[in-house]
C-alpha cells in the first residue's frame, strides 16, 4: 500500500472510552482482531499508533 502524503480519519469515543479505529487505519497497519496497537505520547503533544510487534522469546 502506497503511503498518502496526509489522510486524517476521525473516530467516536464511547461514554466507555473506546473507539473503532477506522478501516483505512487498520488496513494500512495491517491490524487485526486481537492484534494490541502500541500509543506513543511525544513531547510536542501528538498521539502515534503502531501495530505492536513481539518477537518469540528465545529458548
Amino acid at each position: 500500500m502506497n503511503i498518502p502524503e496526509e489522510k486524517v480519519c476521525v473516530a467516536t469515543v464511547s461514554q466507555k472510552g473506546l473507539t473503532t479505529i477506522p478501516k483505512e487505519v487498520r488496513e494500512f497497519l495491517k491490524i487485526c482482531e486481537g492484534d494490541r496497537v502500541i500509543f506513543k505520547i511525544e513531547r510536542d503533544g501528538t498521539v502515534s499508533l503502531q501495530k505492536a510487534v513481539f518477537l518469540p522469546a528465545e529458548k
